[in-house]
């Protein structure tokens, strides 16, 4: 071999050592770039979930409450003023009921 077959030949090996070194780097920083945006998103949506929990608690409760409320306000005409005809509000909803 010549001096310039020697001398191309480790241009080349140093020209593809470089190249793999660059490749590796860009997966590394793609990979770590890819890892870095899931968790900024992650934490985006987390604290939007966190956020909303307590309106949807409140509308849970309430309508449990509204519930609740029928159900003892029903119990209680029942017991005490049996005599009485149940209020307009609560004689539609039991028709609906009914059916």
């Amino acid at each position: 071999k010549t001096d310039d077959d020697v001398n191309s030949e480790k241009a080349e090996t140093i020209n593809r050592v470089t190249v793999k070194l660059a490749e590796k780097g860009v997966r590394s920083i793609a990979k770590a770039s890819f890892i870095w945006t899931a968790a900024a998103a992650g934490r985006r949506i987390g604290g939007r979930i966190a956020r909303g929990v307590p309106f949807l608690g409140g509308a849970i409760g309430a309508v449990s409450d509204a519930y609740n409320t029928r159900v003892v306000a029903r119990h209680t005409l029942d017991t005490f003023f049996p005599e009485y005809p149940e209020p307009k509000a609560l004689e539609a909803s039991t028709d609906s009921e009914e059916d």
